[in-house]
């Protein structure tokens, strides 16, 4: 849909509107005045202070910088009146860069986007925005055409000029991966990171730096200096407050680290792996699979930019080290998002997703058929008849009020929720023992249960006594009433829930195969093949799992690692070694057209020694795990997201052989569920 849409500008408005142009202050800084300042508007990614130091240094005029961090107060005053004296400039430093906005020949400001911000200077100033080039062609035009790559001195003043030119080119088009990838969700980056040209910037100097000092051009020191420290280091960021009784702003400095997540640390370091190595340096050395991205001969900076210029408008998601079906990911995304933005232009939006989300999600619960579920998987039930009225109501019939549907779906829902369970019971079935802690999960998960079920059998009670004005309705109630006419899970229950991203009748579908697996670990005893999506808490399993073996072998849960193996099919019940089996799907590299996740055959976790775990002939990929296709969640001192399991160690199979860097750049994973 997007691209459709830039097409579609690009033949009637013309190709200058959806290809950046070049930003000049000059005659941004000729608009303002010293009533009517340039405020910059500014997406991640986009730095004003190389521009800025620039159109300064063009000017002749000095420049002095203050960020504005603790106890800097009286040093950017001091400035400002020197400034104010003398005609020169001053930048505060306020954010990362997010907002800017200056007083010709006095004073400019970067400032983070703040509801204090004053509403008279907005309307008064002349806003303008410098978002950063999307696409992989527009990122290396711009880095090509700005500095320090611009600048004839850095270009072609290195002593060995073949191979930094070589290098340079590599660097370019990683840094344009780095930003293209965010906007493919999860699988490009798990955490959107704000990587901006200060980066690059920084990057580009070293090599230069290093390619001249250095007889041999030191790879693993570029790699060390560009992914460990400039890209994937700690970067410098200022908070600030404002006070109500003042204009001043009060911040601070703290250092946050660039890339926070592990996997996406190993990511970065193996995409910059491909381009910071000797194969670059060879003739029209190839940077993605295929022949169109390559590393041009070398010549004057004007072939490059030509070269740039005849790359494809929309690059394919390999240049980025995905998989073809990547661009369907990227696509939802961008569609959904420009779809909510067009959405919320109307007026009527709200009153239309309620009736969309009721014919789309709550069928089952209304009596049109029940919810089937066979092996694990929820079915489709019988479709509603157009039109949104309910099936078997009289043709030509009014629609239902939506405190009508909301009463139906919370008693559709009650009446299919399963008894909690006993815990007493269950603890006297299954008592704590020191050689088998699975009886200890189980009661655990039972009780985690419980909390939800009761919580979600509450709560519809309540809202259906509400809708029939029998009791009181609540904001709490609306808001749950609200989410269900939506299709969507309260956030009520999510509270108590384990992490799901699921419409609400997957999600309610879930919930009772979820009853129905520890229901029949409780009645049958634990399962020859457990089914890991079902645990509320997987974390406390697999440890679980590992301290069985720990003592029973009489040895330090520490030396106790799991082994991996793929199997063909579920074992039978009895005699067989406890399996650990999973409906997660893998993602990142599909071979089917127009598939995205792919179901994952049955793992086999077998606890061993870990000195005793080889890889074997062939090295394994650490294919990561996750609860939730967005992979994101809190980060815990173990460098990890809360939404991450483990990591599975699995081996490519026949006649492939990829190496794990390969798998890497897919961002492939397991999912134990999907938002579907």
């Amino acid at each position: 849909m997007v691209a459709g849409l830039t097409a579609y500008v690009a033949d009637t408005m013309g190709p200058h509107f959806v290809e950046p142009q070049p930003f000049e202050l000059a005659p941004c800084y000729a608009d303002s005045t010293p009533s009517a300042p340039l405020i910059f508007l500014l997406s991640p990614g986009a730095d004003p202070m190389g521009v800025l130091l620039r159109f300064a240094e063009e000017r002749g005029v000095r420049v002095e910088s203050v960020s504005l961090g603790q106890g800097q107060g009286p040093v950017a005053q001091k400035w400002i009146e020197e400034g104010a004296a003398q005609g020169f400039w001053v930048v505060l430093q306020v954010g990362w860069a997010h907002g800017a906005c200056c007083w010709p020949n006095v004073l400019w400001l970067t400032s983070d986007p703040t509801p204090a911000f004053p509403v008279t200077l907005l309307e008064a100033g002349v806003k303008i925005t410098n978002e950063r080039p999307k696409g992989l062609r527009a990122g290396l035009l711009r880095t090509y055409t700005s500095d320090p790559v611009a600048s004839p001195e850095l270009f072609e003043g290195c002593v060995k000029p073949g191979p930094f030119k070589a290098l340079l080119f590599g660097l370019a088009f990683f840094h344009s991966v780095c930003l293209e990838r965010r906007q493919f969700g999860p699988i490009g980056w798990n955490i959107p990171y704000e990587f901006n040209n200060n980066d690059l910037r920084i990057s580009v100097r070293q090599l230069r730096m290093f390619v001249d000092e250095y007889p041999d051009i030191p790879f693993d020191t570029l790699a060390y200096t560009a992914g460990e420290c400039n890209y994937g280091g700690k970067r410098w960021r200022d908070s600030t407050s404002s006070s109500s009784t003042s204009s001043s702003m009060l911040s601070s400095r703290e250092a946050t680290a660039a890339v926070t997540d592990a996997h996406d640390r190993q990511t970065l370091s193996t995409l910059l792996g491909a381009f910071y190595a000797p194969p670059i340096l060879a003739p029209n050395a190839p940077l993605c699979p295929g022949s169109t991205y390559a590393v041009p001969h070398a010549g004057e900076h004007k072939s490059y930019v030509d070269y740039i210029q005849g790359l494809p408008l929309l690059a394919p998601p390999e240049a980025f080290g995905l998989g073809a079906n990547a661009d369907i990911a990227r696509d939802l995304r961008e569609g959904g998002a420009l779809l909510e933005a067009l959405l919320t232009t109307q007026a009527s939006r709200r009153r239309r997703r309620w009736r969309c989300g009721f014919r789309r999600g709550f069928e089952g619960f209304l009596g049109t058929g029940p919810i089937l579920l066979r092996a694990g998987r929820q079915e489709a039930a019988p479709a509603a008849p157009a039109g949104g009225a309910r099936p078997g109501a009289p043709a030509g019939a009014a629609p239902r009020s939506a405190e009508a549907v909301m009463g139906d779906v919370a008693r559709g829902i009650l009446a299919r929720l399963p008894e909690l369970f006993d815990i007493e019971a269950a603890e006297a079935k299954y008592p704590q023992d020191y050689y088998n802690s699975m009886n200890t999960v189980l009661v655990q998960e039972l009780v985690r249960f419980n909390a939800l079920a009761a919580a979600m059998r509450s709560s519809l009670a309540a809202l259906s006594q509400a809708v029939e004005g029998l009791a009181v309705m609540s904001a709490e109630l609306d808001e749950l009433g609200r989410s269900l006419f939506d299709g969507k899970v309260p956030a009520l229950w999510l509270r108590r829930s384990f992490p799901s991203m699921k419409p609400l009748g997957s999600y309610v579908a879930d919930v009772l195969q979820r009853a129905a697996f520890f229901r029949r670990w409780l009645e049958r005893g634990p399962p020859s093949a457990f089914w890991l999506p079902g645990f509320f808490f997987t974390q406390a399993f697999l440890p679980g799992a590992k301290q069985n073996y720990a003592r029973r072998h009489r040895m330090p849960i520490d030396a106790v690692d799991f082994d991996y193996a793929v199997l063909d099919d579920l074992p039978r019940d009895g005699g067989q070694p406890p399996l650990l089996t999973s409906d997660a799907d893998v993602t990142g590299d599909v071979t089917s057209d127009a598939v995205l996740y792919s179901p994952m055959p049955v793992i086999w976790m077998l606890p061993r020694d870990v000195s005793s775990i080889t890889d074997g002939a062939r090295p394994r990929y650490a294919c990561p795990m996750y609860k939730t296709p967005d992979r994101r969640g809190v980060l815990s001192t173990t460098g990890h997201s809360t939404n991450f399991v483990c990591d599975v160690r699995l081996t490519a199979g026949e006649p492939s052989r990829t190496p794990p860097a390969h798998w890497t750049r897919r961002g492939a994973a397991l999912l134990t569920s999907l938002a579907e």
